[in-house]
């Protein structure tokens, strides 16, 4: 029988592989002895383990790991090894025995055991492991991290002395990547495509992960939909539950660096100090704000902002992001939309903030309180001494993130503790952020990009968040060169404006491994020359503020074509769908449509907006996104432009991101944006707005004519050339056509 004695965990596995065909098996039992630090199973003589004893309980985990795995796998497994192993979880669990007194040992009777030790004197007889049992104990304990579950961490741990998990946390991480990527590239050599691993106790996908580990990337679909990857779960998180998993796990390391210009001023926080400081902050907000609550955050990126989202999180309110560049009209909209019923906010940043609130203050009635982050610290002083923080749940509203308003006033999206945490999780396990490392973020914090991405995701990887005050171009490479910024993530008009900036070349940017861009579309030369530049891996992101925000991301390890010239593949537990305009049904593989997306992600809805929440999100839980997409065989997803920018030219239609990406490649253009425009010939015709690049003469339209003439087909070529200084944005960095439309119009009928 199974139990006859203690054995390591790929013999435990072993049994099921029984039914599975001849080469299965070892194929499957070679990942899972590697994996947990042994050679595979059946290729070694027999030989004593040098894994601790474990107690009945830390066996009954292991068993518990066979029965998700063979679950989530759908192995075939002999019924009565199935039954065994859930009769004994079941009674381990229960009493927390060895053993339960019915259970048939066979004729060898039962194993001699000592009684499991009481969890508070495991610490002392566990020597310090050697270093196959440190890869063994990682591989176990790895999993647990990305769960954040604590009371599995603390059962994890007892096999170790404080001190030891102390020692060996950074080594522990970084062996078990590197372990990881090469055991994946070895199996992604040389596995069968039409088998697959055990999902349910496999390792954490990292950066370099070859096809064997990624479920997508081994599925084609002839048509354009996409399952959801189930392989990673969606986890019960919360925004504040994330800080506290972070800083059980990692309390000494650095968590934040204020991105301030000046270097004096940068304050750091550990992981267990921005988690105190937090907390006190959540106490001091539950004297003002009951559960459920509005209130409104109005600041550029500041370390206090990110300490409001977290208190905000524990404390059970629902963060309204506020960008600062807003009007008074603007700021009154959100406040009244959202029925805030308070709001934070400096004084003065570009605009004199205080004198705006002022001025609407008497339009806004819900509106009753006011705290300027100038006087933070006398905020947290007020926080009660007995106030007790409520029990948040992941489907509670978390955030409304305003959308960016490209098409007129904006509406406010309601995200949900589960969708910003977990997507924020997958996107940093994606791009293979690793514990220690830092996170440089000149996304504004009222962004998803800012907050949800780079907050949370960094914290999820126990990496140090780095929030860049405001972008600017020299203070972002700065940060990027004295803090040893391993990662960034900005706009497309950040990155052009850091290559072109005198700085760049000076600065020592030799840590950067990964650079993400998105919200906008990217070209694929910028993509080239930012690689070729920086000595960097570039990873386009793409998603929507309704989602959580993103649905698709590139890895790392795709080729160079895959990463300058789509968008990547889904995400963990993302539904998506290329909808045809007209009827709904998938369209062929490799024809556009409306990207559609459905799963954990998708907002709650449009706040206090009924009418525009059913038109976004149907009865089936698709959300419409309104973008033309493509999808390929393999899943990667390219973007043809928005439903309503298609241009129709005498019943051709015509997509604008090709027509800019071939204008892009121009050694004169810095930007391009293409819009439709009225014609009465044709209905449409095509319009070009051309920002140079700096200290470079204006091209003629002749030149750009020829240029696109030679790339595209004659009816895509622009008739009609417009030179601009700049281009008019949303806060989070996206051109809004509609006022490049207008400004043309207006032109040609004065």
């Amino acid at each position: 029988m199974l139990y006859e004695k203690h054995v390591p965990a790929d013999d435990l596995l072993a049994p099921l592989f029984a039914t599975m065909p001849r080469d299965q098996p070892q194929r499957e039992a070679a990942v899972l002895a590697e994996a947990f630090g042994g050679p595979p199973v059946g290729d070694r003589a027999p030989q004593a383990s040098g894994r601790p004893d474990f107690t009945g309980e830390q066996r009954a985990r292991w068993v518990a790991l066979a029965v998700r795995a063979a679950d989530e796998a759908k192995l075939p497994a002999e019924p009565e090894f199935r039954a065994a192993l859930t009769s004994y979880l079941e009674w381990t669990s229960r009493t927390g025995d060895a053993a339960p007194p019915a259970w048939d040992w066979g004729p060898a009777g039962p194993p001699a055991e000592e009684p499991a030790p009481a969890a508070a004197d495991r610490t002392e007889e566990v020597t310090r492991p050697g270093p196959d049992q440190t890869v063994s104990f990682a591989a176990h304990v790895k999993p647990m991290f990305r769960e954040h579950d604590r009371q599995s961490m603390s059962f994890a741990f007892d096999l170790w002395s404080r001190d030891d998990v102390q020692a060996h946390a950074a080594d522990i991480l970084g062996r078990l990547a590197d372990r990881h990527h090469a055991l994946r590239r070895r199996l992604a050599r040389r596995a069968d495509r039409g088998v697959q691993t055990l999902d349910g106790v496999r390792l954490p996908a990292v950066a370099g992960d070859g096809p064997a580990c990624d479920h997508p990337a081994m599925t084609t679909v002839t048509t354009s939909y996409w399952p959801a990857d189930v392989s990673e779960p969606v986890l019960e998180t919360t925004v504040g539950g994330i800080l506290r998993a972070a800083a059980a796990a990692q309390p000494g390391s650095l968590a934040m660096v204020a991105g301030v210009p000046d270097p004096a001023a940068r304050r750091r926080w550990t992981y267990a100090q921005l988690l105190a400081e937090s907390e006190q902050a959540a106490r001091a907000l539950t004297a003002r704000f009951a559960p459920g609550e509005r209130v409104a955050v109005w600041a550029p990126n500041l370390p206090e902002w990110v300490i409001l989202e977290y208190a905000a999180g524990l404390a059970g309110l629902v963060l309204v992001t506020v960008n600062p560049a807003f009007r008074p009209a603007e700021l009154a909209y959100v406040l009244n939309q959202s029925g805030a019923a308070g709001i934070f906010l400096v004084p003065e940043f570009r605009s004199p903030m205080a004198q705006f609130l002022a001025e609407v203050r008497a339009d806004v009635p819900s509106l009753r309180e006011e705290v300027y982050f100038t006087e933070w610290a006398e905020f947290v002083a007020t926080a009660p001494a007995d106030a007790v923080l409520p029990e948040v749940r992941p489907d509670d509203i978390a955030q409304i993130q305003y959308t960016s308003g490209t098409t007129g006033f904006p509406k406010g999206a309601e995200l949900h503790h589960r969708g910003l945490t977990n997507n924020a999780r997958f996107y940093t396990e994606r791009i293979g952020l690793r514990p220690g490392e830092v996170y440089v973020n000149p996304m504004p914090l009222f962004h998803t990009a800012g907050c949800g991405m780079g907050v949370l995701g960094s914290a999820q990887r126990l990496a140090a968040h780095v929030p860049v005050l405001a972008f600017d171009p020299a203070l972002v490479l700065e940060l990027l060169e004295t803090e040893r910024g391993a990662v960034f993530g900005g706009a497309p008009t950040m990155m052009i404006a850091m290559l072109g900036h005198p700085d760049f070349e000076r600065r020592d940017l030799s840590g950067l491994r990964i650079a993400v861009s998105g919200g906008a579309p990217v070209p694929a030369d910028l993509v080239r020359r930012v690689e070729s530049q920086l000595g960097v891996v570039f990873c386009i992101v793409f998603g929507t503020t309704e989602c959580s925000p993103l649905l698709t991301v590139v890895r790392p390890d795709a080729s160079a074509e895959d990463r300058a010239e789509t968008l990547g593949t889904p995400l963990p537990q993302t539904e998506i769908l290329i909808a045809d305009v007209g009827t709904g049904a998938p369209v062929p593989v490799g024809q556009p449509g409306e990207l559609c997306a459905r799963g954990y992600l998708v907002m709650r809805g449009y706040h206090d907006a009924a009418e525009a929440t059913a038109a976004a999100i149907d009865a089936e839980g698709w959300y419409h996104t309104g973008d033309l997409a493509s999808l390929d065989g393999r899943g990667y997803l390219r973007i043809e432009g928005r439903i309503k920018d298609m241009i129709i030219r005498g019943g051709e239609n015509i997509y604008p991101r090709e027509i800019e990406d071939a204008l892009f490649a121009h050694p004169a253009v810095a930007e391009a944006v293409v819009v439709g425009v009225p014609d009465q010939t044709w209905g449409e015709v095509v319009a070009a707005f051309v920002r140079v690049v700096p200290r470079q003469p204006v091209p003629e339209p002749g030149e750009l004519r020829a240029w696109c003439r030679e790339r595209l087909a004659p009816y895509k070529t622009p008739l009609h050339w417009v030179f601009v200084d700049e281009f008019p944005t949303t806060p989070s960095g996206k051109i809004q056509k509609y006022k490049l439309r207008e400004s043309f119009s207006e032109a040609q009928s004065g």
